[in-house]
């Protein structure tokens, strides 16, 4: 039995999947460390790393995925950003996450539309507050039900509705996680019900 597990290990460490520096799933990954790691050399490299640990530490994307990629670049002499990116992109893709080939924007909006459903219609709400939890950011929906809240950093936002006296007073909310992906919607819909 002992000779099964000693011959396990060695295959697994010839094969490069053996104990490897393994990071705590807890402790959130360091930018700066990982881009001096790969070796960037334009700032677009060192916004796409920023964009992919932000994805992992906002659990969106899965930390295995970023953290095999990463030690099997450690591998490679050269063109270490390059081989890194095009693995977790083949890996995120497995699991069903689509990653763009650029960087998106490091400042992104957030827009969408507050509505009542009043005998099955989806009618607008106009002029409630919308507000960022946490943060100073509200505004107002415009007479369309609309609002919008531009350039603002890659972050986890709530946004809130304050509803006025036809709402009875209630508040509704939705998380949004920027950056966005792909496939994300970039609107939504807020109702009352």
């Amino acid at each position: 039995m002992a000779t099964r597990l000693c011959l396990v290990a060695l295959l697994l460490a010839n094969l490069g999947l053996g104990c490897m520096e393994a990071v705590p799933a807890q402790e959130p990954l360091d930018a700066e460390a990982i881009r001096a790691a790969l070796k960037t050399t334009a700032i677009e490299e060192d916004n796409y790393i920023s964009f992919l640990v932000t994805l992992v530490n906002q659990s969106r994307l899965p930390r295995v995925v970023f953290d095999t990629s990463y030690r099997w670049v450690q591998r490679k002499g050269y063109l270490r950003f390059q081989f890194f990116k095009r693995a977790v992109m083949a890996q995120a893709e497995r699991e069903g996450i689509s990653l763009p080939q650029q960087t998106p924007p490091l400042r992104q909006d957030i827009h969408g539309k507050v509505v009542q459903r009043i005998l099955l219609v989806d009618v607008p709400v106009p002029l409630v507050e919308v507000q960022l939890v946490g943060t100073n950011h509200k505004t107002k929906t415009d007479l369309l039900g609309q609002f919008r809240f531009t350039g603002l950093p890659w972050d986890i936002y709530t946004v809130q509705v304050d509803g006025g006296a036809s709402q009875l007073y209630r508040k509704i909310s939705r998380q949004v996680k920027l950056p966005y992906l792909p496939n994300d919607p970039t609107t939504f819909t807020l109702s009352f019900r």
